[in-house]
């Protein structure tokens, strides 16, 4: 509508489409929700992955999406837009008092001439629709409704954002800060990290030898100098011989020369000759193929092949490795065993990598002691510091400063700006909450700025993101993680190992997800979607189970120990019995 007057018609009243083609391309992102009433045994059944259908929340999300891009074919006098980013979300959430529910909530990206509401909203209703029609036939009463747009950013109108009425269905209350007061969820958290973050310069790099390179990330592609290995070589011990077709049984040779590893025949190989060879040495020049020694009998200078052999040559091509010229390694790859065996097979004695992040770790709180100090009434020995620190060195990364300072605003404020003259990114634990002492996220504000704060989950509640000025006014990542000891590795894994990725040039890294039946019974209280620490074992039949680690309490480091499993526990899941299948996180880092 423009100056009171419908667009979409034209000065005769017909419908037409509006023109935006002289409109500046922006950014722009709209949010939508829409709620799916159902009953409180359903959703149960719902959320332990009991339902015949299969994983109807996974299809309704792929369903949301496939909407979300084909808004223009489904809705009249749509511009077709081309989207950068469609997120998402289907949790349980109670509309109001003693109501079950499915919300699911739609963020819509896209950079373009005109907005992407509609397909935000069309995303929600095809979610919505999907569900309903995958559950039907196991409850006909559902509810659909309200559908309806949350925000929107960018476009000539600026930003708008839905203010709650007296009489909505959210129980949710309004929050004056930039994120819901329940917390951001997990998935919005980590979009909203990594796009604030960029990665280093084309220029930014160093040459360090392979030695030093373990964990490194390239900087540039590296090329193969030559093709690897160089010759033509023998898979197996046997005799080289010169014929091009396969041999017969009873075919005998003249016994010439030996080649092995380093030690090459020195002459060519003529017809009816062979050269005893041993695997991995240089196939002599007229060689064509390998005769097994098992295939052969040899007496004095004679060779004999008594079986037939095949039409296979059992030699290895001079460029089996890599030809020359060709990609080894490209740029932003994080470094392992197996690629730096290869660039040193390849006879690359140093690579540019990406400069080392300089980390600093600040972990804060009265009530913590060094170990090994005697600690007085309430205190408890410091396991933050020592935890964060060699999980990270586990992952490829390091603190390069690491400071313990009590809950005393004025030593925090100086801990804090020399960490950020000193440092690329600064990690805090602990002061993140909202008690009396919780220092770090006011001073974060006034030394530079919150984009969030608080998630949805259980455990990390506590966790402030956003940027800290330096005395040179340079813009520092800051990463306020929460005190208590779990909640600050969850935290740790799920958001700020990505951000590092991110930061040092390399794809930030997602942990593999499987969908596994617990072991034994998982009791819990609804409220908040869990990560719960547990270990991958296997039943009688070698079929994969999750096994909970014991009390999962955010304080209990127990519950981390041997833990290569994050289960993903819905919001409103109560106690779950054993044989209950979760989608799980695999934290398994590559081994080469």
């Amino acid at each position: 509508m423009a100056d009171g007057q419908l667009t979409h018609l034209d000065a005769a009243g017909r419908v037409r489409m509006v023109e935006v083609g002289d409109r500046p391309l922006t950014a722009r992102e709209a949010v939508a929700e829409g709620w799916l009433r159902l009953p409180p045994a359903l959703l149960q059944q719902l959320l332990a992955g009991a339902v015949s259908k299969g994983d109807v929340l996974a299809v309704a999300r792929v369903a949301a999406i496939q909407g979300a891009k084909r808004t223009a074919e489904l809705i009249p006098l749509c511009h077709p837009l081309p989207l950068s980013g469609v997120d998402v979300a289907i949790e349980p959430a109670e509309p109001e008092p003693g109501a079950t529910a499915l919300r699911v909530t739609v963020s819509a990206r896209t950079t373009a001439a005109t907005g992407v509401e509609m397909e935000a909203l069309t995303a929600v209703q095809v979610a919505l629709l999907t569900l309903y029609d995958m559950l039907k036939a196991v409850e006909p009463a559902l509810t659909l409704g309200p559908v309806q747009l949350l925000r929107k950013t960018g476009g000539r109108h600026g930003d708008w954002q839905r203010t709650p009425s007296p009489t909505s269905t959210s129980t949710a209350t309004p929050s004056p800060e930039p994120f819901p007061a329940e917390g951001l969820p997990l998935a919005e958290a980590r979009r909203r990290l990594l796009e604030s973050l960029a990665p280093p310069g084309d220029g930014d790099h160093e040459l360090v030898p392979l030695a030093g390179a373990g964990g490194r990330v390239t900087a540039a592609t590296v090329l193969a100098p030559e093709m690897v290995p160089g010759f033509a070589a023998a898979i197996l011990d046997g005799y080289a011989v010169a014929d091009r077709e396969p041999p017969a049984a009873g075919d005998g040779w003249t016994l010439v020369g030996r080649a092995a590893p380093g030690a090459p025949h020195p002459t060519p190989l003529g017809p009816g000759e062979a050269v005893r060879i041993l695997t991995g040495a240089p196939l002599p020049a007229g060689a064509w193929r390998v005769l097994a020694q098992e295939r052969v009998s040899a007496t004095g200078d004679r060779v004999e092949l008594r079986e037939a052999m095949g039409a296979d040559r059992w030699v290895r091509a001079a460029d089996e490795e890599v030809a020359a010229g060709a990609e080894l390694v490209a740029a932003g790859v994080r470094l392992g065993p197996a690629r730096l065996a290869r660039l040193a097979g390849c006879g690359i004695a140093a690579v540019p990598v990406r400069p080392r992040l300089r980390l600093g770790l600040l972990i804060t709180g009265d009530e913590l002691v060094p170990p090994g100090q005697p600690r007085g009434a309430g205190q408890i020995w410091e396991s933050n510091g020592t935890l964060l620190e060699q999980l990270l060195r586990a992952l490829g990364q390091a603190p390069a400063e690491r400071r313990l300072v009590g809950d005393d605003p004025a030593a925090l404020r100086r801990a804090l700006q020399e960490l950020a003259a000193a440092c690329d990114v600064v990690v805090s634990t602990g002061g993140v909450s909202a008690g009396d002492s919780d220092w770090i996220r006011p001073l974060l504000a006034e030394l530079g700025s919150i984009d969030f704060w608080k998630l949805h989950l259980r455990p990390g509640r506590p966790f402030a993101y956003g940027q800290l000025r330096s005395s040179t006014g340079v813009a520092r990542p800051f990463f306020g993680l929460p005190g208590n000891p779990v909640a600050a590795a969850i935290t740790a894994v799920q958001l700020l190992l990505p951000a590092l990725d991110r930061l040092e040039g390399t794809e930030p890294r997602v942990w593999p997800r499987l969908r596994l039946p617990l072991a034994a019974p998982l009791r819990r209280r609804p409220g908040r979607p869990e990560l719960a620490r547990a270990v991958l074992v296997c039943d009688g039949d070698g079929g994969p189970l999750a096994r909970v680690t014991g009390a999962q309490a955010s304080s209990r480091l127990g519950s981390l120990e041997d833990a290569d499993l994050l289960l993903e526990v819905p919001a409103e899941a109560a106690d779950l019995p054993a044989g209950t299948r979760l989608w799980a996180q695999l934290l398994r880092p590559a081994l080469f």
